[in-house]
């Protein structure tokens, strides 16, 4: 449990990074990741509803699952990885101990989760999500700078992809 001090300190911090996102990215990607701060994405669990997760059919659809659901780290960048397995962890979600460049993509990746989550509620469609969430962040239109730091984060991402799949047997 946080106690007064350091919630107030994590509270002021995380609006500081907030508002530094604001001038940065477009409103749409801003918006997400205010959403996911204050808990306002469209999920089953926000509207007092028990589904399974629109990603992996398996879990609690909930902010809290989608943040660490399989499916959904499976489909982000080693870059943003910790660990064995590596996964995101939850704090840079919400912008916590990352450099600049660094939290302007995990913005670009929660507001493209964002959306696809959006987007499979009203459609149903759960195929090609990893190519879906890439072309939802590829529209944002973003700053010279960022959006090469995107294409090559996409670059290293569909690399480490490719030698992934070379090295998996053909299907039986």
């Amino acid at each position: 449990m946080l106690d007064n001090l350091r919630a107030a300190r994590l509270s002021e911090l995380a609006v500081k990074h907030l508002k530094w996102l604001g001038t940065r990215v477009p409103p749409r990607v801003h918006s997400a990741s205010i959403r996911l701060h204050c808990n306002g994405w469209h999920t089953a669990r926000r509207y007092q509803q028990q589904k399974p997760c629109v990603f992996c059919k398996s879990e609690e659809d909930s902010i809290e699952h989608i943040l660490h659901c399989s499916t959904i780290q499976h489909m982000l960048p080693p870059e943003f990885k910790v660990g064995v397995p590596g996964r995101v962890p939850m704090k840079s979600f919400f912008l916590f101990e990352l450099d600049g460049r660094q939290r302007i993509l995990m913005s670009l990746f929660v507001f493209g989760i964002y959306t696809l989550h959006n987007q499979i509620r009203h459609s149903n469609e759960t195929r090609e999500l990893r190519h879906s969430l890439y072309r939802i962040i590829s529209d944002v239109p973003l700053h010279k700078s960022i959006r090469q730091a995107w294409i090559d984060l996409d670059l290293a991402y569909n690399e480490y992809w490719s030698s992934r799949t070379r090295k998996m047997p053909p299907p039986a």
